[in-house]
């Protein structure tokens, strides 16, 4: 299933509780999968003019996190910035989540290209930010201290 498939949201009603049906399909496509359905319903939702709340948010960030959809997890971040739901704790919570999954991914960037020294910096940095590292954060830091002990045999 692509991010652009067909539209998965019934047709726009002006019935209340319209916001109801789009926040839990997505809830329920982000737990469960498949995940890309997660990030095609928040897309459709704001297609279709509904605003997206602070149980849509966390659900649609861990879509794009298990996907490893950096750039659809950035532009719901900037959209959570924007509507203002960053400072709600759950939707804060995913966004946390979101910045790890960065700074991990430039962290083995630099690694991955033979800039261990470099790769070390920014793990220092990321714990100077207050980023909390996860597993993937500690491997790639032993791997950079080991390229850079190797280098020096």
């Amino acid at each position: 299933m692509s991010l652009s498939s067909d539209p998965v949201l019934p047709e726009r009603r002006s019935t209340p509780g319209i916001n109801f049906m789009p926040t839990f399909a997505t809830w329920v496509s982000a737990w469960n999968g498949p995940y890309e359905a997660a990030i095609s319903l928040f897309n459709q939702m704001l297609d279709y003019g509904l605003a997206p709340d602070n149980f849509t948010f966390p659900f649609v960030l861990k879509a794009c996190l298990a996907l490893s959809a950096i750039e659809e997890g950035r532009k719901i971040h900037e959209h959570a910035m924007r509507t203002g739901w960053e400072t709600d704790v759950f939707v804060g919570a995913g966004l946390v989540d979101i910045d790890v999954v960065l700074w991990n991914s430039m962290l083995a960037a630099y690694l991955q290209n033979g800039h261990p020294n470099e790769s070390l910096t920014l793990c220092s940095e990321m714990a100077s930010a207050s980023v909390k590292p996860t597993e993937a954060t500690l491997v790639t830091a032993i791997s950079a201290s080991a390229d850079i002990a190797a280098l020096h045999q």
